[in-house]
């Protein structure tokens, strides 16, 4: 399934070619935010689990690419990465709270879907935003353990599903380069994790699963067309 959803997601970025060249109103994004914030919440095989986590200087690149009706409506894509998430977790069952940490090496967004865009005043400030289908995948760092002189390496995922939010500001939209500026509100519904200790899988879904992340940023644009 990640294959196919990290198929649609070069897709989208790369059929886009044939279609800026037509606009000034498209373009490629690169752009990075100082952090990012992640709340969800869940409950696993009876118990109520909560998490609270921040990602540093997350990286993305993405295009808004406008065509339709005015140049108004059309596709955005984007790749994210988060090159570090530190979580704090919290667990509740028959009234005993457990708190716990979770690091994770790097954390992969994806996001594909419908672009809406308009200019403001005399066009050089273009507003757009998308309305995208959201995927997100987090591996954890391997950590080896030692059972009877026998050493084994775990190893753990998480991967949340839903949809965004994407509003952003571009300025000057009608030259090469456009300063950009703008923010990222995931809501995923369907969160699930995997591990694999001392070589015994184990995977699961959190019921009633409810994530939350936000994610200001400012980059560069690069415009395609006139």
């Amino acid at each position: 399934m990640k294959k196919i959803f990290l198929s649609l997601a070069v897709a989208a970025l790369v059929s886009t070619t044939p279609l800026v060249a037509q606009n000034h109103t498209c373009g490629i994004d690169i752009a990075s935010g100082i952090v990012a914030f992640d709340s969800a919440k869940g409950t696993l095989d009876g118990v109520e689990c909560s998490f609270k986590g921040l990602s540093f200087f997350p990286l993305k690149i993405s295009s808004y690419d406008c065509f339709l009706l005015g140049n108004h409506i059309g596709v955005y894509g984007s790749l994210g990465l988060r090159p570090g998430i530190t979580y704090d977790r919290e667990a509740k069952a028959n009234g005993v709270t457990l708190s716990a940490g979770s690091n994770f090496r790097f954390g992969l967004d994806l996001m594909v879907g419908p672009a809406f865009g308009v200019d403001l005043g005399d066009s050089s400030v273009r507003f757009q935003i998308g309305v995208p289908f959201h995927a997100l995948w987090a591996w954890g760092p391997d950590y080896e353990t030692e059972i009877n002189y026998v050493t084994k390496t775990n190893k753990y995922r998480y991967s949340a599903y839903g949809f965004a939010l994407t509003p952003q500001f571009r300025f000057t939209a009608n030259r090469r380069c456009s300063f950009i500026a703008g923010a990222d509100f995931m809501f995923d519904f369907a969160v699930n994790w995997w591990q694999n200790y001392n070589g015994v899988k184990t995977s699961g879904s959190f019921d009633d699963a409810f994530s939350f992340t936000v994610l200001p940023y400012i980059g560069l644009g690069i415009n395609f067309g006139d």
